[in-house]
């Protein structure tokens, strides 16, 4: 008859240990994996959020009626962003995540200013590759 200690936190069986250090190593690497690696300050998600943010205020502050502003149609929403791969761009020397609706050549880019760690965005026309 075998027993087993269930009251143990270790594992004493070989194959135990080795299924026990891959399960954590996977919960690590899940956790690194979050929120991506870092470009111009943000994480892409980060940017993601920024640029949602932003999309909120233009629309809120610009002129007009906001159901029928243009950038209702230029900014994507935060739920249309998490469908979007930004790019990763450096403009003029400054990295920067950026979107970029081909249709249109209309550009966001957004990146942390590394004094203030305050967002910095452009919005217009898209830069040449």
């Amino acid at each position: 008859m075998r027993s087993y200690n269930l009251g143990s936190s270790r594992a004493s069986n070989p194959g135990m240990k080795r299924l026990a250090l891959l399960i954590g190593l996977l919960f690590v690497l899940a956790g690194c994996g979050g929120g991506g690696e870092s470009w111009g300050g943000y994480t892409e998600t980060e940017a993601k959020d920024v640029m949602g943010a932003l999309r909120q205020d233009i629309i809120a502050n610009a002129p007009g009626d906001p159901a029928t502003s243009p950038y209702n149609q230029l900014i994507p929403t935060r739920k249309e962003l998490d469908n979007i791969d930004l790019r990763r761009v450096t403009m003029k020397g400054q990295e920067t995540w950026e979107f970029r609706d081909q249709e249109n050549n209309f550009c966001l880019n957004v990146w942390q200013d590394p004094k203030s760690e305050d967002p910095n965005t452009y919005v217009g026309i898209c830069n040449s590759d």
